[in-house]
């Protein structure tokens, strides 16, 4: 959203400089005429309503602002009534459901190492899902069907090292044990290998998990 007018925070909550909204507005009347007879007009209270805040100016003279809270300066562009009055209080009106809906920030140290920690745990759980994710399609590269495997294909699911003679091995045994379940077997084209099988993932299970390998 683009800023048309600054808002500032202060310790009683955001707040806006009503020489910046008075020229925003375009008022033909000066500053300090306009901003008097509104304040007064409408019974705004200091120190409820807005704060003074003097100054000075590049040539030495005292300057006098008011720091407004959004509901004064909402309804003093309300009252202006004309479009750049309802531009800025539709923009005033927007920058509080931004900051309603922006998530609270820490109030303390300790609020700050635990909203961090919380974060941090996310991120990995994020990341931890994701790493599983790229180790199931690597597992799949090879093979359109979702329960099947090759055996490095789901070695690599795994997270297991395997060596190629035992590779071989369990190849032939989740053969074997396909046969006597009668669960089909599947074979693929392997860049390394040539023609390689692929197995059920139940029969696999069972192979790596080591409890019918002869």
């Amino acid at each position: 959203m683009e800023q048309l007018i600054p808002i500032n925070q202060s310790e009683g909550g955001p707040v806006v400089s009503a020489r910046l909204l008075h020229g925003f507005l375009e008022s033909r009347q000066d500053f300090t005429t306009w901003a008097k007879a509104r304040l007064e007009k409408y019974d705004f209270q200091e120190g409820v309503d807005f704060s003074i805040i003097l100054g000075r100016s590049e040539a030495n003279r005292q300057t006098t602002d008011y720091a407004l809270t959004l509901d004064t300066a909402k309804e003093l562009a309300m009252v202006e009534n004309n479009e750049k009055g309802r531009q800025a209080r539709r923009y005033f009106i927007e920058c509080e459901r931004q900051a309603r809906n922006a998530p609270a920030l820490p109030s303390s140290p300790s609020e700050l190492i635990l909203m961090l920690a919380q974060q941090n745990v996310a991120n990995e759980g994020r990341i931890l899902a994701l790493e599983g994710q790229v180790a199931e399609l690597a597992a799949h590269i090879v093979t359109s069907d979702s329960d099947y495997f090759s055996i490095m294909g789901y070695a690599t699911l795994q997270k297991v090292a395997l060596p190629g003679v035992l590779a071989q091995h369990y190849g032939r045994r989740a053969a074997e044990l396909s046969r006597l379940r009668g669960v089909a077997v599947g074979a693929v084209s392997d860049a390394r290998y040539g023609k390689v099988g692929t197995y059920h993932r139940s029969i696999l299970d069972v192979v790596f998990n080591g409890k019918e390998i002869g």
